[in-house]
């Protein structure tokens, strides 16, 4: 039975998230920065009522997480927004509606704080990801493009 709970600063499995996807599906990532300031950033984010990390476990073992927060409406985006910034489930335990369930939780939460949208961001490459965001829902809003800067002697 999967049971969903707000993390603690013990729970979080972050580092596994940033070397899969960062480090598969992107470049110019640090991929150390979990082990660098992953502690702080978590312990800012958990002690801030407008965000929320939320564990998933079975049988007492961690095996996702969903990671997020509310903003205020700006004069550029006028709508009280909510970003998804982080969800992962452990590979052994995806396509079991784990990734679902944390979705569905912090759309609940979002929605109790007066979010009126909710924004995701997935690599381009991360085709997995980008389907099941689509079936819970999201849909293509805003395309990032890049390219590297060739230096003067033509290397990147």
């Amino acid at each position: 039975m999967v049971y969903l709970h707000r993390a603690t600063l013990e729970d979080l499995i972050g580092d596994a998230l940033t070397k899969e996807d960062a480090g598969k599906h992107a470049e110019a990532f640090n991929l150390d920065w979990i082990a660098q300031e992953g502690e702080a950033a978590y312990t800012r984010m958990l002690g801030d009522e407008r965000h929320v990390v939320t564990l998933a476990e079975v049988d007492g073992r961690a095996v996702g997480y969903l990671s997020g927060a509310v903003r205020d409406p700006s004069t550029w985006r006028t709508a009280r927004m909510a970003e998804i910034f982080a969800l992962y489930v452990i590979p052994e335990y995806r396509s079991q509606g784990i990734g679902e369930r944390l979705v569905r939780s912090f759309l609940r939460w979002a929605r109790d704080q007066g979010a009126e949208r909710i924004v995701v961001a997935a690599f381009a490459a991360n085709e997995a990801a980008l389907r099941f965001y689509r079936r819970v829902g999201f849909a293509p809003f805003e395309v990032m493009l890049e390219q590297p800067v060739e230096r003067q002697d033509g290397a990147r």
